[in-house]
């Protein structure tokens, strides 16, 4: 099982140097290749709602849709990247036809993720419920089929439990209903599981029928290896001492002790310059710098195991004199699963928006099933404000735990949990909340209540649904309601000069910090309604319409107050096209309206992708920004034209190029100021 000597290097390379990790949108891409069907499940490392995709079915590319309900707890890092173009490093190996994975941005708040494929294929896109992933499913042939309504998955995740409480004949009957209807892996799942259920019921001629169905579907992978074993082990033993030969066989293949190991990631360097020029006066170099990213993956997988290590890595060399280098550290963890025992521990940094835990955070998570419907989990850590952050920051701790229940009816699951948190000995957050998460029939909900029991005060209220009215119109909705910034004793360092919240121990009683941090935090309430139309398979329109109200803060300590900004109002309109000059090429089409207190803003953004054979890629991009002044004649407006190339050097090497002109025009009390600036990012990446 162990590791190739190469990839051993790269680790210990990556784990010694200088780097570390930036954020990323996308926390990892699970493939599972079989016969009748490859699903790729791309995980997101805060929730982000799925909202339509083009094209609807088949074709060579799918652009997923998604909509961002709420900024507040990511860092800046984070919210550039949710509009920029990164690349996902995936398992290649996983048997999925796919050429490229990419986050392509455009808008932060209506971000697009794109697939690209090595040909034509056939595709489902589902959101999960809980907008922490979304799943393609690529029929293959075979016995095709998707998890589509989710409701054979949750059968089969049962029945297992059924097989680990030796409940034999609870799990063929639960599973004998799922292989007869269900498809894709969950078909392949309860077939293995059948035949090995019939085989501990001790019904040996029901099971060698079963195992030789299942290699006549599925004749290759880690499973098919399994059960040649088992199929080898029962014709064995009908021709020796039965009992005790099929005991010892069925033994040594339930250790689980074949195991499937994968490696994949990327490595990345560009170079980045911008400079800008003003009103005639000399060009002023505003970044030089030489990033450098690394994204590396490991899986081993058994029978009964999946392990998994995840590090995602960058380090910034700024190249102006005074400048100090960047580091950043997103993810580095551990993470195993004990499927027979129904057990997970993750160890490291990690994100996580369930159970109380609402963002990035060094240390331990593990999880329990006592049974099919029933999971306790526990948690404990240090919070991370934010991934420049590389160090273990121990002033603050949280411990929590939290019940996962469900599937109820088929359609209902639930959490409730407590969490509590420190700073340096004084509690910083003590609550109690749950979710609820709910799917029937093509219309989904997700709700998710905070509530802090130290400061009794409501941290979060937030309500999502998305309803599939026809096969090409969705309706969405969000309702949010929240602190602004999450309600916790360390907000009281806002405005006091200090960087510790151990600062104003000798300063202030604990009381009088406790009254401050309430003070400094506001409250922000936002609601939002969507549509979303495919009218073929190659466009897509969306509208989305938000109001938000963010409430003042109270002057106290010595730290004056701010004013609430009232109701503004946030609308947008996307299109989206494949084929629309090209066979080869896609675009997005944006508009959007802000109607703010102090300011009106405009904006419209074009970004096009044209594929030039099965290598070249040029993708102009056009953003033009207008800004009004509500109380005075200031304006601004923003010009910015990009170009970026893209070429694919054999199977892992790609060569980019990305450059760009802004030119900016503002008016600030009557005094007129033009400047241009223009920027260039060039550099390679590889993919392995």
């Amino acid at each position: 099982m162990g590791l190739p000597v190469k990839y051993l290097a790269f680790v210990s390379w990556l784990l010694f140097s200088p780097m570390t990790a930036q954020a990323r949108v996308v926390e990892n891409v699970e493939i599972q290749q079989l016969t009748g069907t490859v699903e790729v499940k791309i995980n997101f490392a805060f929730p982000i709602q799925y909202i339509g995709h083009v094209p609807g079915s088949n074709g060579d590319n799918i652009r997923i849709q998604f909509k961002v309900n709420s900024l507040n707890g990511l860092d800046g890092k984070d919210i550039q990247i949710l509009s920029q173009h990164t690349d996902i490093a995936w398992n290649n190996a996983g048997g999925a036809p796919i050429r490229e994975i990419f986050w392509e941005g455009s808008d932060a708040r209506s971000p697009i993720l794109s697939l690209l494929f090595d040909h034509q294929v056939k595709f489902e896109v589902h959101g999960a419920v809980d907008q922490r992933s979304v799943t393609i499913y690529l029929p293959t042939g075979g016995k095709a089929g998707t998890l589509g309504n989710g409701k054979y998955a949750l059968l089969l995740k049962e029945a297992m439990a059924a097989v680990r409480a030796k409940d034999y004949p609870k799990a063929i009957r639960i599973l004998t209903k799922v292989e007869s209807s269900a498809g894709g892996s969950v078909h392949r799942q309860a077939l293995e599981y059948l035949g090995l259920s019939r085989q501990r019921n001790n019904q040996l001629a029901h099971a060698k029928a079963e195992y030789k169905k299942f290699l006549k579907l599925y004749p290759e992978g880690a499973d098919a290896v399994r059960v040649k074993q088992r199929l080898s082990a029962l014709m064995t033993a009908g021709k020796k001492a039965r009992p005790k030969l099929r005991q010892a066989k069925l033994s040594s293949v339930d250790e689980g002790n074949m195991w499937d190991t994968t490696v994949y990631g990327s490595l990345s360097q560009f170079y980045f310059r911008d400079e800008t020029k003003s009103n005639g006066e000399s060009s002023r170099v505003n970044v030089s710098s030489l990033n450098t990213d690394a994204d590396l993956n490991v899986r081993m997988r058994s029978q009964d195991y999946d392990v998994r290590f995840q590090f995602v890595g960058s380090h910034q060399k700024d190249f102006i004199l005074g400048r100090s280098d960047r580091k950043r550290l997103s993810r580095v963890y551990m993470d195993f699963q004990d499927k027979k025992h129904g057990a997970s521990l993750r160890l490291g940094r990690q994100s996580k928006s369930t159970g109380g835990v609402l963002g990035r955070f060094d240390g331990i998570d593990v999880g329990y099933d006592i049974s099919s419907q029933f999971t306790i989990n526990a948690v404990y850590g240090y919070p991370v404000q934010s991934s420049r952050q590389t160090n273990i920051n121990t002033d603050r701790k949280f411990y929590g735990a939290s019940l996962d229940m469900g599937t109820f009816l088929e359609s209902w699951n639930f959490t409730t949990y407590f969490i509590e948190q420190k700073n340096k000995g004084l509690i910083d957050r003590r609550a109690v909340g749950g979710e609820i998460r709910y799917y029937k029939d093509g219309r989904s909900m997700f709700a998710m209540v905070d509530y802090d029991i130290h400061f009794k005060e409501l941290n979060l209220v937030m309500f999502n649904g998305n309803w599939i009215l026809s096969k090409d119109t969705t309706i969405y909705m969000s309702l949010d309601y929240r602190k602004n910034p999450l309600l916790t004793t360390t907000n009281a360092i806002q405005g006091q000069g200090v960087e510790n919240l151990s600062d104003l121990f000798t300063l202030y009683t604990n009381d009088e910090i406790f009254l401050f941090a309430a003070d400094r935090t506001s409250t922000s309430k936002t609601a939002t309604f969507g549509i979303t139309r495919r009218f073929s398979e190659k466009y897509q329109l969306s509208f989305d319409l938000t109001a938000t109200n963010l409430t003042g803060t109270v002057t106290s300590g010595g730290v004056l107050g701010f004013p609430g900004t009232g109701t503004e109002y946030y609308s947008s309109l996307q299109f989206l096209a494949n084929g629309l000059i090209m066979d080869n090429d896609n675009h997005t089409i944006g508009i959007r309206y802000n109607d703010r207190d102090r300011d009106r803003n405009y904006t419209l953004y074009l970004n096009s992708r044209f594929r030039i054979g099965k290598s070249f890629r040029i993708n102009p991009r056009l953003r033009v920004d207008y800004r009004s002044d509500k109380q005075d004649s200031d304006t601004r407006t923003i010009i910015r034209p990009i170009m970026k190339m893209d070429y694919r050097v054999g199977k892992w090497l790609y060569l980019e190029f990305e450059g760009g002109w802004e030119w900016r025009k503002e008016t600030f009390s009557g005094i007129k100021q033009t400047s241009t600036g223009n920027f260039v990012y060039l550099g390679y990446r590889a993919i392995f």
